[in-house]
């Protein structure tokens, strides 16, 4: 028996990774000579515990409760599978919120106060695509530009025809 050991994890710099092992699991530990001090290299597999359903270009995650997680780098496809609840916050939630999702998916029926219930979509509504900040930005730096361009035109042409009827009036004939 040694005192605790330190347990090797994938990253813990800028990202961070958090694995605990259960007490009982089998452990590979790497020792010193004296076996007195070392590292708990990770958990393996036996005969008792094996691992998840999957192939070579499959990720798998299973927890204890059922849950497990998994990624098929050949489909493409992440999959959720058992009895818990998926929280999605950030910008994925706000991508996933969109009016064209919650357009798509609204089939349920509402109650208008002036003719009554609505009926089920036939299809989906799909609204018109919104420009991102940026594209609005760029397109109102454009429109600007565009006006700019227009009033520096006309100055010029204000002091062009200024400068010919100046010119005209200055001529012995």
């Amino acid at each position: 028996v040694t005192q605790p050991l330190p347990i090797i994890v994938r990253s813990t710099l800028k990202d961070k990774d958090r694995s605990p092992l259960a007490v009982g699991e089998h452990v590979w530990c790497d020792m010193d000579s004296n076996l007195e001090d070392g590292v708990v290299v990770g958990a393996i597999y036996s005969d008792a515990d094996t691992p998840p359903d999957g192939s070579d270009g499959k990720w798998t995650k299973a927890f204890e409760d059922g849950t497990t997680l998994s990624y098929d780098k050949a489909t493409h496809e992440l999959t959720v599978d058992g009895p818990c609840t998926i929280k999605i916050g950030g910008a994925a939630a706000k991508a996933l919120l969109t009016e064209d999702f919650l357009t798509a998916f609204n089939n349920h029926m509402h109650v208008d106060p002036i003719s009554g219930s609505t009926g089920i979509p036939v299809a989906p509504v799909v609204a018109p695509a919104r420009k991102s900040a940026t594209q609005r930005m760029a397109g109102a730096a454009s429109d600007f530009m565009g006006k700019v361009g227009k009033a520096v035109k006309k100055v010029a042409k204000k002091a062009a025809d200024g400068a010919k009827a100046k010119a005209g009036k200055g001529k012995k004939k």
